[in-house]
């Protein structure tokens, strides 16, 4: 059973999340030195937003 409803607005959260991140390091003004500490901290949210979804669809069998 299916609820696209919950997985979209997950889905959208997770967007909205690396839209924002990305926003400000392009308006950052040291972009270069907080590159490699965003790619970090957008692999561990992409991660936790996974493990999430995972939950969610053991839950609902």
């Amino acid at each position: 059973m299916k609820h696209p409803v919950l997985s979209s607005a997950i889905t959208g959260a997770a967007v909205m999340g690396a839209v924002g991140a990305a926003a400000y390091a392009m308006t950052s003004k040291n972009f270069k030195s907080q590159r490699r500490q965003m790619k970090r901290s957008l692999d561990k949210t992409v991660k936790s937003v996974g493990n999430l979804i995972d939950n969610v669809s053991c839950l609902m069998k």
